[in-house]
């Protein structure tokens, strides 16, 4: 399958074809600049542009949150979960009017895997674009009646207590596209859904509420548009097939249900409703109904193991096991690209110990007091002087991820996953201990493989997953 692939618009000797490379920053064709209403949809629309193409990878979302905290100032403090994705529960992105992405709890899936992927230098450098929570005490929105830094302030590195900026990707079909988007031939709309407040702010010291209004949003991004000839003869070069142009992307679906309280030992099948052609990875986590980072929250469910049953066969053959915290952290970077990667992500190694109760020797109970999940610098005592505890080893963030790509047998093909289209299927989960006496939602999130097919006459968009 070709795409429009940068090496097309490049020739043998790196100069670039005849063509323009501009920044567009788009304002949201909804509201009226300013967004607070849980439920309610901030929506942007990329229209049509003859001849050109969207550089996915630049595509970013920018703005400003102002926080009200109706509290006194370093008495009542609150600290943002996730990052600053979490202002939108769910993520919608339209092509030519086709759905392609519908991602609920989106912040909470990319907030897991910015945790796997990154390092923490980096996302301590990144903490003040995308508002990270807390992994080290250098960083983390911490929410505080004050604005000043002065004299007995409490706060973590950031220049107010209430305001802030950010500018986050946005990661989606679009922008996992092994090509750059053919803007010649599709309109985009994305739709961001607001988070209720209640969802997204914890209280890390006394009793508060915050609220916020978002602000000055702009969508950025590069395009790229070719001249007459250029253009003409990169659409020569185009593989379309049956008229239409195909680019290979992938997506990811969500689905959840509950644990009861007290799940007793033993096997517990889950339904998974998803039918789709080719499964690449399953991301699972499980929040207790009272954990300190509500939705956020990541406990292994007591797991001894897990296998994914699809019709009549399953994966692994073996059942991974799962009661071994160190075994979850390899299975997540094989998931991830493989367990001789340099990077190995962000999270403390307690975060893989984190369980609904100490079932074995090798896992903690999971944390329920959100006073220990995030550790504000006083400036009283030193703005140089970061205090010693290290709030990522109170975080609840465990989280599984099953590859599925390399179980297949069709790694090398364009599907190259697990299919689970007319089966029934379904997650088996083996509980080695009965889970605390509350309710537990279990969170799975599915990344699966997908192919958009554009017809650039008609202008229409059909997904084949």
């Amino acid at each position: 399958m070709s795409g429009i692939t940068s090496e097309m618009i490049y020739t043998p000797g790196s100069q670039i074809v005849d063509s323009t490379t501009s920044e567009i920053r788009l304002q949201p064709t909804t509201g009226s600049g300013s967004y607070s209403t849980a439920g309610s949809s901030v929506t942007f629309r990329i229209d049509r542009q003859p001849q050109t193409l969207l550089e996915n990878n630049t595509l970013t979302l920018n703005g400003r949150v102002a926080i009200t905290a109706g509290a006194t100032a370093n008495t009542n403090l609150a600290t943002l979960l996730g990052y600053a994705g979490s202002f939108f529960q769910t993520l919608r992105v339209r092509s030519n009017g086709t759905l392609m992405d519908d991602i609920t709890n989106f912040a909470q899936l990319n907030a897991k895997i910015f945790d796997l992927t990154m390092s923490r230098s980096d996302k301590v450098a990144l903490a003040p674009a995308y508002l990270f929570d807390p992994i080290t005490n250098a960083q983390g929105v911490i929410v505080n009646g004050a604005s000043a830094t002065g004299t007995g302030a409490k706060w973590n590195m950031m220049a107010h207590h209430l305001n802030f900026s950010f500018s986050i990707p946005i990661p989606c079909s679009v922008t996992a596209a092994s090509t750059f988007w053919p803007l010649f031939a599709s309109d985009l709309e994305f739709e961001f859904v607001l988070a209720n407040p209640t969802a997204i702010f914890v209280a890390s010291l006394g009793t508060i509420s915050p609220t916020y209004t978002l602000s000055q949003l702009e969508m950025v991004f590069n395009t790229i548009k070719l001249e007459s000839g250029p253009f003409a003869q990169l659409m020569s070069n185009q593989h379309i097939n049956n008229g239409m142009i195909e680019i290979k992307t992938d997506m990811w679906s969500y689905y959840s249900t509950n644990l009861i309280a007290s799940q007793p030992a033993g096997r517990n099948d889950i339904q998974y409703p998803i039918q789709v052609k080719s499964i690449k990875r399953i991301m699972m986590t499980s929040s207790p109904s009272n954990a300190a980072e509500l939705t956020f929250a990541g406990v292994n469910p007591n797991l001894e193991s897990i296998q994914f049953i699809v019709g009549s066969e399953v994966y692994p053959k073996l059942p991974m096991r799962v009661n071994n915290p160190s075994e979850t952290l390899q299975n997540c970077r094989r998931a991830l690209g493989g367990v001789y990667s340099s990077n190995a992500g962000c999270l403390h190694p307690v975060a893989f110990a984190k369980a609904s109760t100490r079932y074995n020797d090798y896992h903690f109970s999971y944390g329920t007091d959100s006073l220990l999940i995030n550790e504000p610098i006083d400036a009283a005592t030193s703005f140089l002087t970061p205090v010693a505890w290290d709030s990522a080893m109170a975080n609840n963030k465990w989280v599984l991820l099953m590859d599925l790509e390399s179980v297949s047998g069709h790694k090398e093909l364009l599907f190259s996953g697990v299919s689970s289209r007319g089966v029934t299927s379904y997650i088996r989960l083996t509980h080695e201990a009965a889970l605390a006496a509350y309710s537990h939602s279990l969170h799975i999130w599915t990344n699966y493989d997908a192919v958009i097919r554009i017809d650039p006459i008609n202008f229409q968009t059909m997904v084949d997953n």
